[in-house]
């Protein structure tokens, strides 16, 4: 059955098969993408970066993953989640550089400073940006 059409309006078809969701290419593009990935649903501790995904998002934990070389993507028990765990002094580094001065709120920065991240990898914690969420991942 056609839609129906009113006048003075106009419909724009949409597809019924979305297209998949489109990887960020180059670095600056990755690190503003794991920064919301990480403001999200993730946290900075003492030890490392935790990142939470629902179980049907497997395959974006095993990108990042890749993507950062190195980490680990686990299961929750008796949860519909999957966890990437990163804790290699490296990859925390690389995390850091991709995603410092891309944070839109405080939080982040405060677990970054709270453990420390800015003497352990030398480096100076920037503040908050200030960007269109609609220019960018």
């Amino acid at each position: 059955m056609p839609p129906i059409i009113h006048p003075g309006n106009s419909i724009e078809k949409i597809s019924d098969h979305l297209k998949k969701h489109e990887k960020p290419s180059g670095e600056a593009k990755f690190g503003y993408y794991l920064a919301g990935l990480i403001e999200g649903n993730g946290y900075f501790g003492y030890k490392g970066l935790e990142i939470l995904f629902f179980e049907k998002d497997i395959t974006l934990a095993y990108y990042i993953k890749k993507r950062i070389g190195y980490g680990s993507v686990y299961r929750i028990k008796d949860k519909r989640t999957v966890k990437y765990v990163l804790i290699h002094r490296a990859g925390l580094k690389y995390v850091l550089d991709l995603v410092n001065g891309k944070f839109l709120t405080k939080y982040k920065i405060y677990q970054l400073l709270k453990h420390k991240y800015d003497k352990k990898f030398d480096t100076i914690i920037l503040p908050p940006a200030n960007f269109s969420l609609k220019t960018n991942h």
